[in-house]
C-alpha cells in the first residue's frame, strides 16, 4: 500500500512538473505558430517545436493543412528518436542521387536510411541483420519532396517502435489506407499486433 502511494505521489509530481516545464500553447493566448487556431492542434505543435522535432515553415507558420514531404517525416523521425546530433556527420555522403549536396535535409535522410532497427549487436559497435528505418524508391532516389503516404509512415513509425518487416505486413493487411486517419491506421496496427 505504501509503495502505491510513493509511486501515485512520485507519478504526479513528474505530471506536475511537466505542466510547469511545457505550458500548453493555448495557455498564453498564442501559440509558438500563428497559423493555428484550434488548441489542441496548437498544444501538439508546441511541444513538438519545444522537443525540437518541428521547427515550422519561417515566418511563425506550421502550415498545419500542408503536406508532409518524404525528407520532412525523415527530419522529425531522426529527432524523435534523438539522435538528431548525429545528423551533421551523414551531410557530405552521398546516397541518393536525388538528395543532392545543396539539399536542406541531406544528413536526416542519408542518417534515417543509415539506421537499423532489430538485428543484433556485431563487432565495432555495428549491428548485423535488422530492418533500414527508411529505404529508397529502388532506383538509387529517395524523392525526398514527395508527399509521404500514410503507409510509409506507419511503416517508419511501427519501425521506431522495434517492429519488423513481417509484423508490420500483417498489422497492415487489408487496412485502407485513403478512408482513415494516421492515427486510426496506427490504432488499427497495432490492436492487430497485440491479439
Amino acid at each position: 500500500m505504501r509503495l502505491r502511494r510513493l509511486i501515485s505521489c512520485l507519478l504526479s509530481a513528474a505530471l506536475l512538473a511537466g505542466l510547469l516545464v511545457f505550458p500548453p500553447a493555448s495557455a498564453s493566448g498564442s501559440g509558438g505558430f500563428s497559423d493555428i487556431s484550434d488548441s489542441t492542434v496548437a498544444d501538439a505543435a508546441e511541444m513538438l517545436r519545444l522537443l525540437g522535432v518541428v521547427d515550422g515553415t519561417g515566418g511563425g507558420a506550421f502550415n498545419p493543412g500542408g503536406t508532409l514531404s518524404r525528407a520532412e517525416f525523415c527530419k522529425m523521425t531522426v529527432e524523435i528518436m534523438g539522435r538528431g546530433a548525429e545528423e551533421p556527420a551523414q551531410r557530405n555522403r552521398t546516397i541518393f542521387t536525388d538528395v543532392g549536396p545543396t539539399y536542406w535535409a541531406r544528413g536526416y535522410v542519408n542518417l534515417a536510411s543509415s539506421i537499423t532497427i532489430g538485428g543484433t549487436a556485431g563487432e565495432n559497435g555495428g549491428t548485423t541483420g535488422g530492418t533500414r528505418l527508411i529505404m529508397g524508391v529502388g532506383d538509387g532516389t529517395f524523392r525526398p519532396n514527395q508527399a509521404i503516404t500514410y503507409g510509409e509512415a506507419v511503416t517508419i513509425l511501427m519501425r521506431v517502435l522495434g517492429y519488423g518487416s513481417a509484423e508490420i505486413a500483417a498489422a497492415l493487411k487489408d487496412i485502407d489506407m485513403e478512408a482513415l486517419t494516421l492515427e486510426d491506421i496506427i490504432r488499427q496496427a497495432l490492436k492487430r499486433m497485440m491479439k
